[in-house]
C-alpha cells in the first residue's frame, strides 16, 4: 500500500510538472512578440518552469525513496529465507546426530555473512553434541558474540570434555561481552 502510495505520488508531481512545462511554453510563446521590458508572461513562465524542474526533482526523490524501501524489504525476506534454511537443516541433522553429509549445510552457515545465520548454526550444532565438536569450537571463535554464546551452550551442553573444548571455555570465560563469559 505505501509503495502504491508513493508511485501515485511520484506520477503526480511528474504529471503536473508536465503540465506546469507547457503551460510555461505556451506562455513564452505568446509574450514573445512583447516589445521592450521583462515581460510578465515570460517571468511566469519562467517561475512556473522552475516549479516543473522541483517538482520533476521531488518525483524522482519519492522514487528513489520506493526503491531503496523495497530493497530493505528483499534483504529481510532474504535473511528470514536463509535462517530458515539453516533451521530445516538442523532439523534434519538432529533426526541423524551421526550423519556426517546432513551436518554440511551446517557447516557452511557457520562462515554466512549474516551474524544470525551463523548463531542459528552454532546453537544447531549445540543440539547434535559430540558429533559436532569441530564446528562448536571454530563457531566459539567467531567474531559476533551471539555467535560465540551458542557455542559456549553447545560446548557446555554436549559436555565435551577434550582438551580443545576446555581451551576454547577457558578463553571465552574472559570474553568482553559479559552474556559469553562463563560468570
Amino acid at each position: 500500500a505505501e509503495e502504491d502510495l508513493l508511485r501515485g505520488v511520484a506520477a503526480r508531481a511528474v504529471a503536473e510538472a508536465e503540465r506546469i512545462r507547457n503551460d510555461a511554453s505556451r506562455q513564452r510563446a505568446e509574450s514573445h512578440g512583447a516589445e521592450g521590458g521583462t515581460d510578465p508572461l515570460l517571468a511566469s513562465a519562467d517561475l512556473r518552469d522552475r516549479e516543473a524542474r522541483r517538482l520533476e526533482e521531488e518525483a524522482r526523490r519519492a522514487d528513489a525513496q520506493r526503491r531503496a524501501d523495497e530493497g530493505r524489504r528483499l534483504t529481510a525476506d532474504a535473511r528470514l529465507k536463509r535462517i530458515a534454511e539453516v533451521t530445516r537443516a538442523a532439523a534434519l541433522a538432529a533426526a541423524s546426530p551421526q550423519d556426517k553429509a546432513l551436518q554440511a549445510p551446517l557447516g557452511e552457515a557457520l562462515h554466512d555473512a549474516d551474524p544470525a545465520v551463523r548463531a542459528v548454526a552454532s546453537a544447531a550444532f549445540a543440539r547434535l553434541g559430540a558429533a559436532s565438536e569441530e564446528s562448536l569450537l571454530a563457531a566459539a571463535q567467531d567474531p559476533r558474540p551471539e555467535v560465540r554464546r551458542a557455542a559456549v551452550q553447545g560446548i557446555l551442553s554436549a559436555r565435551l570434555g577434550s582438551a580443545g573444548a576446555i581451551d576454547a571455555l577457558r578463553a571465552l570465560s574472559t570474553d568482553p561481552d559479559r552474556d559469553v563469559r562463563l560468570d
